[in-house]
């Protein structure tokens, strides 16, 4: 399952998500949030006694912003979940397969300053 928001960028990962269930014979569940109230009811419908459900949240602002009732809901209803990003898995969220985010102002400025002299 994929919950991503919609007309994101985050429409590319989804896309990807669908071609590797394809290959891996899984059906994958997409599911378009508009806030928090539809993240509840869609984690809370995947509540599954056998455990048959998992999760990836999609790289996108809103689950950024969001992302602390995402972890809990989550969590709350046993779903396994990847993320995009580090700081969800450091924030309580099961693993990430993002890099490091890295201070990107910090670095550019570097780089500036350095192409300058």
């Amino acid at each position: 399952m994929n919950v991503a928001a919609p007309d994101r960028p985050s429409a590319c990962f989804v896309w990807h998500d669908r071609c590797t269930a394809q290959l891996l014979g899984v059906e994958p569940l997409v599911f378009r949030v508009h806030g928090l109230e539809e993240v509840e009811k869609t984690l809370t419908s995947l509540a599954h006694p056998q455990g048959s459900n998992a999760l990836i949240v999609a790289p996108d602002a809103f689950t950024v912003v969001h992302r602390t009732a995402v972890i809990a809901l989550a969590a709350a209803n046993r779903l396994p979940s990847i993320y995009s990003f580090r700081f969800f898995a450091t924030e309580g969220g099961l693993i990430s397969y993002g890099r490091i985010q890295l201070n990107y102002q910090s670095n550019s400025r570097r780089s500036l300053n350095s192409s300058s002299t």
